[in-house]
């Protein structure tokens, strides 16, 4: 049976598996003005380079289009995956006795990272206070680098739950903790 949290939060509990899903998506307007920000970014940054090809101009025009065309390309990238994050993306958390699995999927591709239960130390929420500069960026729906909730691996800080509000990440943390408790 699926449990939902919110409408883009869910857990469900299968073969001993809790498996908990948290969906990219964004309301359609949001999702709009980034296809149209993508569109007009990858419009400048193709420009830029006919340009940088083409174009008749002095060495040091050169220069400064190929640098501006480094940081586009990054920044090209970082939109591109958000958008695709955004259209079709999930986090997928799945808890079994053993093992703790997180793979962000988009259209079933990405990555599965394992952490086996014995060695993992301290769920917790990730706290940052809601009107630091940071928090304002990392939740803005261009960007998908707020993560809220951690779990220590051989010392190492392992964070996970994409833009989840405090309520969200508490209620996900207590699910896993009690799951964990349940089967150990």
């Amino acid at each position: 049976m699926v449990n939902y949290i919110t409408d883009r939060i869910s857990y469900s509990e299968n073969d001993g598996i809790l498996t908990v899903v948290i969906s990219g998506k964004v309301e359609k307007w949001q999702e709009s003005l980034l296809t149209v920000w993508l569109v007009a970014w990858t419009f400048c940054g193709v420009y830029v380079f006919t340009q940088l090809i083409g174009g008749d101009y002095a060495r040091e025009d050169r220069l400064i289009m190929f640098v501006y065309e480094v940081f586009w390309t990054y920044f090209e990238w970082k939109l591109v995956y958000a958008f695709f994050w955004r259209k079709w993306g999930y986090e997928i958390i799945k808890v079994s006795r053993e093992s703790v699995r997180i793979k962000n999927n988009i259209k079933n591709y990405g990555k599965v990272k394992n952490y086996f239960v014995e060695n993992i130390e301290e769920f917790q929420c990730i706290n940052v206070p809601t009107k630091s500069f940071a928090k304002v960026m990392g939740n803005s729906f261009w960007n998908i680098t707020e993560k809220t909730i951690s779990f220590s691996y051989f010392g190492k800080l392992i964070v996970f739950g994409i833009q989840l509000n405090n309520k969200e990440s508490k209620k996900i943390v207590k699910i896993i903790i009690e799951y964990l408790r349940k089967t150990a």
